[in-house]
């Protein structure tokens, strides 16, 4: 076991949207449960997920840096990651990551929020930014040369 791992854990479940929807996608395209915490480690220590373990209070932990080096990491096949707008209609054979964003009002300016999910599984059960926010596009992940 790692030290810090409670606090990695944490992290995870409050910034980590994305990185588990690029897990969830693999363990759909590979048909099988993966790690979870062997994944989001692997892809912070290889430095395609940014994590500061010096700091686990950085606002960029868990900011996906490489999502297309790490889901194809997962499945062992090389995929690209695109954005998309929200109207795209994924084709056979991708993968759809959805993101919702809201503006939330702070005493100094207003902050956007975001939160990724998919058809497949919402990491959160209820996430405020899908029910109070909207679609603004998709990361889709399509075969390299597919």
């Amino acid at each position: 076991m790692r030290p810090g791992v409670q606090d990695f854990m944490k992290v995870a479940g409050d910034e980590s949207c994305l990185a588990l929807q690029l897990i969830a996608a693999a363990e759909q395209h590979l048909k099988h449960e993966l790690d979870i915490i062997k994944a989001l480690y692997m892809g912070a220590d290889l430095g395609w997920l940014y994590f500061n373990f010096k700091d686990y209070k950085d606002p960029q932990n868990f900011r996906v840096d490489f999502g297309a080096k790490f889901f194809s990491a997962l499945v062992g096949e090389e995929f690209d990651l695109v954005h998309e707008a929200a109207n795209y209609q994924e084709l056979p054979g991708e993968y759809a990551i959805y993101k919702y964003a809201r503006e939330v009002a702070t005493k100094d300016k207003p902050v956007i929020i975001t939160h990724f999910n998919s058809p497949r599984i919402d990491t959160l059960v209820y996430s405020k930014t899908v029910a109070e926010g909207k679609l603004v596009g998709k990361r889709i992940l399509r075969k390299k040369n597919g």
